[in-house]
């Protein structure tokens, strides 16, 4: 049916990243965490393999980009919670 179509016609990535913050004098983890991010792109129906690929880096940048807006707000959360 259409939906399945369209399900075929895009294609998924998961992203996932591991981080620490580690204590400047001490050398010890400070916080750390796991973030992830799914994207999707959405290839061209003619097969053109220059704009697949714009299509995928695309949708690396914006999983890119969510996972620093991520990482960046537990780190803010990180800091507003100490002394």
């Amino acid at each position: 049916a259409l939906n399945q179509g369209l399900q075929e016609d895009i294609q998924a990535a998961a992203v996932e990243v591991r981080y620490s913050l580690f204590g400047e004098d001490t050398r010890q983890p400070l916080t750390n965490g796991k973030v992830k991010s799914s994207v999707s792109s959405d290839p061209t129906r003619d097969q053109q393999p220059i704009a697949d690929r714009q299509s995928r880096a695309d949708a690396e940048r914006r999983a890119a980009v969510e996972i620093a807006g991520d990482i960046r707000t537990r780190l803010a959360v990180y800091f507003s919670r100490r002394p």
